[in-house]
């Protein structure tokens, strides 16, 4: 749905990644998913074309369906490995900071999109996974305190080293 969007987007400026996010269920949606790799690998030749890296954001479980994590992470992966596309673990990194610290408010009230402090998460995996550098240390806290902050920089680098093998 987003094909002439993106081509009008890569042609405004020269971008180095572009980030590609299914939608909710779509990677795992038996009804869908075919349909979202085929849409990974369609947008990939675009972005390759226009010079750029796709980097694929590897969504999170709700809060109640914490069983989910495993098959999204798996379809990214797929649909990484089909298109050659970088896969940056937000979702196994929400695992990761839930199992360390199961109190830990990482979704909104809906239970499916991410808190501040989940955003946070999401944007110290990515810090990781495209400067290969921990997060750790970066003293912009968005409003968190400075310890939770700290928590979920080590979470990112911890989940993104280990993901990436290195």
């Amino acid at each position: 749905d987003h094909a002439a969007g993106l081509a009008a987007a890569l042609k405004s400026r020269q971008w180095d990644v572009v980030v590609l996010q299914g939608q909710r269920m779509e990677p795992v949606d038996e009804r869908r998913a075919w349909r979202f790799r085929s849409t990974v690998r369609d947008y990939d030749r675009l972005i390759r074309g226009a010079g750029a890296r796709t980097a694929l954001y590897m969504t999170w479980a709700w809060r109640d369906r914490p069983a989910m994590t495993r098959p999204l992470a798996d379809a990214y992966l797929a649909a990484g490995n089909e298109a050659g596309a970088l896969v940056v673990p937000v979702g196994l990194a929400f695992e990761r900071a839930a199992r360390l610290r199961p109190e830990l408010v990482l979704h909104h009230s809906d239970d499916q999109h991410p808190s501040l402090a989940g955003t946070y998460l999401a944007a110290c995996v990515f810090y990781a996974a495209l400067y290969g550098k921990s997060p750790a240390g970066n003293r912009y806290v968005a409003g968190l305190a400075p310890e939770l902050a700290a928590l979920l920089q080590q979470v990112a680098w911890d989940k993104v080293r280990e993901f990436y093998g290195s």
